[in-house]
């Protein structure tokens, strides 16, 4: 049977720069990596606000990314 072993987690912040032509947010991202695999949510939430208070644009959205490794 496959086996799945947490590999790594990190974060990336979606900045908003501007908006586009259309209307729609400009945005540029940031990856922080070494993310606590047991963050939760409102953890990771207060991390990206607080990156926020130091960086020019504002923290449009957040995602987690979780990396694997598959074994048999």
């Amino acid at each position: 049977m496959a086996q799945s072993l947490l590999k790594e987690t990190s974060i990336k912040l979606y900045f908003q720069n501007g908006v586009k032509e259309n209307g729609d947010p400009q945005l540029i991202s940031k990856t922080f990596n070494l993310v606590k695999a047991t963050a939760a949510p409102d953890q990771i939430i207060q991390a990206a606000d607080s990156i926020e208070s130091i960086v020019k644009y504002p923290v449009h959205s957040v995602t987690k990314h979780e990396s694997y490794d598959i074994t048999r």
